[in-house]
């Protein structure tokens, strides 16, 4: 399968010892990555767990999608496994941009581009990360915030 996705770069710190200048680059990886899993995800490849989800989600996680709700994590996670394989999809993220930063947080804002069989949406997420042991990349999502760019066809 081929992918919209950007190429990761290496890896710059582990994630126990990740320092302020690395954490741009660990979240640029994981909005990459994380996308790649839904994409498969929904295509009804690769895991068949949502282990990595749950280790990326903050466990007080929330989003705003793109029509105004606010999705808890629970339901996200209840959402995404009713989801496995429902969709031929293909993702694509823009490379994304810190618009701020603290000692171990970092907010990050991307575009996304769906492309589905019929359509394509796209849409401009802002999404908040903390610094994280335990995390794939180092960092764990907190929130996300989406607003359609090009909603789904009416």
């Amino acid at each position: 399968m081929t992918s919209g996705f950007l190429a990761i770069r290496a890896p710059t710190a582990h994630n126990h010892c990740m320092t302020d200048d690395a954490l741009p680059n660990a979240i640029e990886r994981e909005i990459i990555e994380l996308h790649a899993t839904f994409e498969q995800w929904f295509r009804g490849e690769g895991p068949t767990d949502l282990d990595r989800f749950e280790r990326v989600l903050a466990p007080d996680f929330t989003m705003v999608a793109p029509d105004g709700s606010l999705v808890q994590r629970s339901q996200l996670m209840h959402d995404l496994a009713q989801a496995r394989g429902s969709r031929h999809l293909a993702i694509t993220v823009e490379p994304p941009e810190i618009i701020w930063q603290s000692s171990g947080s970092c907010l990050a804002t991307y575009e996304e581009v769906h492309r589905y069989d019929e359509y394509m949406t796209r849409r401009r997420s802002t999404a908040l990360f903390h610094r994280s042991d335990i995390a794939p990349n180092g960092v764990l999502w907190q929130h996300v915030h989406e607003t359609w760019i090009e909603p789904p066809p009416k």
